[in-house]
């Protein structure tokens, strides 16, 4: 069997990476400077590892991290025309792994110049004076429990009172934005923002934000 052919039949099968997959990492070696038909792909970053079972471990070995990680870094990303990075699903996924890969793993602020770039080529910027840390904070909380059950009653108690007409969703900036608190237009750097508060908080082995740190 060819090469070629034994590639299709593992997608068939459900082994090896998707069409879309392989869409996306034509675009990532594009966006490196490497030719799409080409073998070679951007040189990931380190993920971080943390104690089994930490917050550290959940967050970092999610699988949007992951990928992310393969991206090309900030610095040396080649964007595409603007209309081509909307109009094309790939262009955008990879896109958003490169701000993704540039805030969670390289350090890179969400203030820096170069993720606005990025930006600029996708949304507007610009945040809302109304995305306060409480509302932040009661939108993701929200959205966890769309995907948990809590069996003690007191988080349901306090759950029911975060979100009493059953207006949030499980995807927190959705809350925000039905909420009136985030444009549409502000949701990627509100999404970056959060995200890069996220990964600091999870930097770590404890089991809890909350909880005492190893």
């Amino acid at each position: 069997m060819g090469k070629a052919s034994k590639k299709k039949s593992q997608r068939r099968a459900g082994i090896g990476p998707s069409r879309a997959e392989i869409e996306l990492q034509r675009m990532s070696r594009r966006m490196a400077g490497r030719p799409a038909a080409g073998t070679a792909t951007p040189v990931p970053a380190t993920v971080p590892q943390w104690a089994e079972d930490s917050l550290g471990d959940h967050f970092f070995t999610a699988k949007y991290i992951t990928d992310a990680a393969q991206a090309p870094p900030l610095g040396g990303a080649v964007l595409p025309e603007p209309r081509a990075m909307i109009s094309d699903q790939a262009y955008w996924e990879a896109a958003s792994n490169v701000l993704i890969r540039a805030i969670v793993l390289d350090g890179v602020p969400v203030s820096d110049p170069a993720v606005g770039a990025v930006i600029d080529a996708l949304a507007p910027l610009g945040l809302s004076p109304d995305l306060t840390g409480a509302a932040a904070g009661r939108a993701l909380i929200c959205a966890v429990a769309h995907d948990y059950l809590f069996g003690v009653p007191e988080d349901t108690e306090f759950l029911d009172r975060l979100d009493g007409d059953s207006s949030t969703a499980g995807n927190a900036l959705e809350t925000l934005i039905v909420a009136k608190v985030l444009a549409p237009d502000e949701a990627l750097l509100a999404g970056l923002a959060m995200l890069s508060m996220l990964a600091g908080l999870c930097r770590t082995s404890a089991t809890s934000v909350l909880g005492p740190q190893p």
